[in-house]
């Protein structure tokens, strides 16, 4: 049981954590106090965590009746034991508050005491507080949340319930029982068990933060048990994009159905202009514009980001527009080009792969890291690429995409043998 530490109020120490501070002083009669001259008021101060709140006792007496030294009333025996018995009732509401796991806070010990119940709500738990969280991000959504965050969101909150069931083998946990190890814990369960990717998993992890976070911020818990917890970066992998041949294959190649044929120009399209899913569903006439010298230009904010990007318009993605600009399909959904749902879309890239016999396995966002290398490895300013792709920094470019590939480091060394140097000499 927490001890309640009665002070001296000329020296009260600071109170430690988990602690509460009790000090009883007189207030005199005067404009803050209407009472008889010469009379003061024994006011009770309570101290949870640094703060403090105060209620008067009910004890009348002159200042001289008081010994603030001994905290208690010099001619009167059952002034003290009122003070005792407040003392003893303040220090049994602390006490249930912190065995039920109740905000102990310094107002919430004086409304008990005052309405006479221990009547604050239960500390949330471990998954409740995920549930109020994902019910915030919902309430926001179209307000700064978008689709997709709270799509995303509400995936790795479910995973959270994986974890306490598979790994803890329980229903759920209380927020004070949480340890700084619930951070390794669902590193090695989403890893090593469930075989998630390091990013995906650390992106978990990151939602434990933001729960923990919450319920610190609450009071439910006196700190985040992952404030710290940093996870090790993984060694950069390696991008997976086509090669121009490979590019150049698919593009010419001819398939026996029309579905996959419409899916193979939706994908090449994204590898000429790097467009991501949700961008490229969304594709509108409005994003298409022209500048002063006639170069056309794909003008959009990111949906991921929503930093614009300033996509200029290669004549493969042109030919690819032009191809469906009457399709009736397109016409009827609205849309630019015939993009499916993105479940189907990777479904049939995989088919497409296999037909191809590529030994990359075909995404939605292999393209765009198609579109990207392409850019890379044919010359073009890392700045220029950061602004096409709309990378919120171009530090995010050079780590994803600095990585030139030996054939561009062949033509390089081509182009510098042919220049008059020391090394050429």
């Amino acid at each position: 049981m927490n001890k309640v530490q009665f002070t001296n109020f000329d020296a009260e120490p600071a109170p430690r954590a988990n602690f509460m501070s009790v000090l009883y002083y007189i207030r005199l009669a005067g404009p803050h106090l209407k009472m008889q001259a010469g009379f003061g008021m024994i006011y009770c101060r309570i101290t949870v965590k640094g703060k403090r709140i105060a209620f008067s006792t009910g004890v009348k007496l002159r200042p001289e009746e008081w010994d603030a030294k001994s905290q208690t009333v010099k001619i009167a025996g059952h002034y003290n034991n009122r003070l005792t018995n407040i003392k003893a009732r303040l220090e049994t509401i602390y006490s249930q508050m912190l065995l039920a796991g109740i905000p102990a806070t310094a107002e919430d010990v004086k409304r008990c005491f005052i309405t006479g119940t221990v009547g604050a709500k239960p500390a949330p738990t471990f998954l409740e507080c995920v549930e109020i969280m994902v019910a915030g991000y919902e309430k926001m959504l179209g307000n700064g949340v978008k689709k997709t965050t709270l799509k995303n969101i509400r995936s790795r909150s479910r995973n959270l319930k994986i974890l306490v069931k598979e790994f803890y083998g329980q229903r759920d946990l209380q927020l004070r029982d949480i340890k700084p190890v619930i951070g390794t814990d669902a590193l090695h369960f989403f890893k090593g068990v469930k075989r998630y990717s390091h990013n995906h998993t650390l992106k978990i992890i990151g939602i434990i933060k933001r729960v923990l976070q919450y319920a610190y911020e609450s009071e439910y818990i006196s700190r985040n048990p992952l404030a710290t917890f940093r996870a090790r970066n993984e060694k950069a992998t390696e991008i997976v994009h086509l090669e121009e041949h490979e590019l150049l294959k698919l593009k010419e190649y001819t398939f026996a159905s029309d579905r996959l044929a419409r899916v193979r120009d939706c994908f090449v399209f994204a590898c000429y202009t790097g467009l991501a899913y949700t961008d490229l569903f969304n594709l509108q006439p409005s994003h298409f514009k022209q500048d002063a010298s006639g170069r056309q230009w794909i003008i959009i904010d990111r949906q991921k980001s929503g930093v614009t990007s300033y996509i200029p318009l290669f004549p493969g993605a042109l030919q690819i527009l032009e191809k469906y600009r009457l399709d009736l399909e397109c016409m009827n959904h609205g849309q630019m080009l015939p993009v499916i749902s993105n479940q189907k879309y990777n479904a049939f890239l995989k088919e497409i792969a296999a037909i191809l016999g590529f030994k990359q396995k075909l995404t939605t966002h292999v393209g765009r890291k198609t579109f990207a290398m392409l850019l890379v490895n044919n010359g073009m300013a890392i700045e220029s690429v950061s602004a096409i792709l709309g990378h919120t920094s171009i530090k995010m470019t050079q780590n994803h995409y600095a990585r030139v590939k030996q054939t561009k480091v062949a033509t390089d060394f081509d182009k510098f043998l042919s220049g008059d140097n020391l090394l050429t000499a």
